[in-house]
């Protein structure tokens, strides 16, 4: 029977909910969100859904899926590893439970220029005379 685990997060369909097997990992349950997310965004064509538009017509671009590593899921406000089974977020067989899902940018974050401030003896402190005493 499984549980039923409510997906909800700044890039996640209103009303997005899977069923997994309480055996089943956190990893199990990111690659399911995955799929999930890849079948959303493939083309209606594609998918056997309605006929492309016709030639000239403005059509909005498709957007592409996360990537199954950028995906972080949060439950109780904490990262849950891969390894943890969904059996240990509290649910119970034929149970509900939510988590949050994440999109994390796979871009390494450049660190930020020295700041005068970062200077503990500096007497400038972002364009304002300090007094240190």
């Amino acid at each position: 029977m499984g549980c039923t685990v409510k997906l909800v997060g700044p890039d996640m369909t209103a009303g997005m909910e899977l069923t997994m097997a309480l055996q089943d990992t956190i990893c199990d349950l990111r690659k399911a969100v995955y799929d999930r997310l890849a079948a959303a965004s493939a083309p209606a064509n594609e998918s056997g859904g309605a006929s492309p538009a016709p030639a000239g017509a403005a059509t909005a671009p498709q957007q592409q899926p996360p990537k199954l590593e950028q995906l972080r899921v949060i439950y109780q406000g904490r990262f849950v590893s891969d390894d943890k089974p969904i059996k240990e977020l509290k649910v119970e067989e034929g149970g509900t439970t939510c988590v949050h899902i994440v999109v994390r940018s796979l871009e390494s974050k450049k660190p930020d220029p020295k700041s005068p401030c970062d200077d503990k003896n500096s007497t400038r402190c972002l364009g304002i005379q300090c007094t240190i005493s």
